[in-house]
């Protein structure tokens, strides 16, 4: 199963998509035609304590993610789902990237952050 991509979406798209999503797959894998409210739910905001950054080796130099099924690097300047700690890494990164500071040969960054978000590994 492939997962969406929907954190670049507001928040009050993202619920309308998933309900479709719950909707269609309900009448897909059941039969079942649900034509009731959902309901409102709650959005919780999960942040994540690991990121894995592609490292674009062209000029200029920079960290971002893979365009979906693609080998295309995206730069990005932030993002919005890191822990506190994974964001103020990945910024200190970016910048060494940019700086040309980053030493060359490195394709790939992995990073994780510890359940209380203070030490990474």
């Amino acid at each position: 199963m492939r997962r969406l991509p929907l954190q670049h979406i507001p928040a009050t798209e993202q619920l309308r998509l998933k309900k479709d999503i719950l909707r269609e797959t309900l009448s897909r894998l059941g039969g079942i035609t649900w034509m009731r409210d959902l309901g409102t739910f709650r959005r919780t905001v999960w942040l994540s304590n690991r990121a894995q950054w592609a490292v674009r080796s062209g000029m200029p130099r920079a960290l971002g993610y893979f365009l979906p099924e693609s080998s295309v690097i995206v730069p990005i300047d932030e993002c919005p789902v890191l822990s506190p700690r994974l964001a103020q890494t990945f910024a200190q990164l970016q910048d060494m990237a940019r700086s040309g500071t980053l030493p060359m040969g490195i394709q790939e960054i992995e990073a994780f952050a510890d359940s209380a978000d203070e030490k990474m590994r």
